[in-house]
Formats: structure tokens, sequence, C-alpha cells
């Protein structure tokens, strides 16, 4: 997991420059603040999660992390289009007008949590269900992923710190929008699709409200 999520600055550092690994770790936080707003939301349903399953009330269960998928979506897609549409201003308010170039990570790195951070929920079908050996193995090996790809990016394709945050956001996309769903459907004897449904609710919001915002702009 360290090395899936918090391995970026340490990359930008070693292989690029202590420059750039301090514009990196200036934006850094707000993902992680992101991050933690998801995961108190997620946890909220957790012991409903192990009442329902040790009561047998498997369709409950289900329900309920379905909603919880769909409405975490829709919460998380406001704070990420107000990132993404006002990147410049946020930076400029945030930092100062030399770091407006920034904006650009800045979205790199937030418009693609709504999705990923709010399968969260989904974990506790894994935890429930005592199958965490899977998951374990897969974030292993994203996270040796997530590794090797950075380098590359940094030191073939010379992509900078937009390289280490274009990698994250990719590893991060295959391990939480794709495994997580898909293993957790899998558990469930469920069609493979059936938790993929439930991002669509937060994306047409993401689309509708970034053509808003980009008006308002």
């Amino acid at each position: 997991a360290l090395f899936t999520l918090r391995i970026d600055i340490w990359l930008c550092n070693k292989f690029i420059s202590p420059d750039a690994a301090g514009e990196y770790a200036a934006i850094i936080p707000w993902t992680n603040y992101l991050r933690q707003y998801a995961l108190i939301l997620s946890e909220v349903i957790s012991p409903m999660s192990i009442i329902y399953f040790a009561k047998s009330e498997i369709n409950n269960l289900i329900r309920m992390n379905d909603l919880a998928v769909r409405v975490l979506a829709l919460l998380l897609t406001i704070p990420v289009c107000i990132f993404c549409v006002f990147s410049e201003s946020f930076l400029r308010l945030w930092l100062d007008d030399s770091h407006t170039h920034l904006a650009p990570l800045l979205i790199i790195l937030t418009f693609h949590l709504f999705i990923n951070l709010s399968v969260n929920p989904l974990l506790n079908i894994q935890t429930v269900f005592n199958k965490v050996k899977w998951p374990a193995i897969f974030t292993l090996f994203f996270g040796v992923l997530n590794f090797v790809l950075a380098i590359l990016m940094i030191t073939i394709l010379n992509w900078g710190i937009y390289g280490v945050a274009i990698t994250s956001m990719f590893v991060l996309t295959l391990k939480s929008a794709v495994f997580t769903p898909i293993y957790a459907a899998k558990i469930l004897h469920y069609p493979w699709h059936y938790f993929l449904h439930s991002f669509l609710p937060g994306g047409l919001l993401f689309c509708c409200l970034i053509v808003i915002g980009i008006g308002l702009n």
C-alpha cells in the first residue's frame, strides 16, 4: 500500500530534484484530505456490514454497499470538480502566483478520485467474507508496478513530476476502479460488472459540474 500511495514525493526527490519534490509535496496534501474524507464516510457503514453479514442478510449488505458507493461518488465529485475547474485560482490562493503552473498537476492528481475513492465501501465486503488474500497480492503487484512505471516515466520519457502523477493515477485506477469492484462482485457471485454501474451517477454529475464550472470560470 505504501508503494502504491506514498512514494511519489520520494521518487521526485530521488530521480528529479528536491525542488520538484517540494512542488509535488505542496499539492499532495489535498489528495490526502480527499482520501481521509472518503475513508471516514466509508467507515460509517462498516459496522452495519458486519451486522448484516452476521445475520446472513446478504441482500441488505449488497444494497447498502452499492448505495454507499453511489453516494460517496456524488459527494466526492463536488470537491474534485472545484479542484479541477478552479485549479489556477486555488493555487494562487493556496500558494502564490508563481505556482499556478502546477494547475495541470493538481488536475491529474484529483480528477479521478471521485471514482477511485468511492469504492472504499466495497472493501467491507472483502473483510466480512474473509477474502483478503488476493487483494493483498494484487496490492503488492500494483505497488511494484507503480514504482517501476514511475521510474520509467522519469528516466526514459523525461516527464518529470507529471510522469509520477500519471503513473499514480493509472495504477490507482487499475486497483480501485477495476480490480476492487470486480473482485467484490466475484465474492458475491454476481456479474463482474455489477458494481461498475455504481459509478454512473457520479460520472454524470462530474460532467455536468465541469461544464458549469468552466462557464463560471
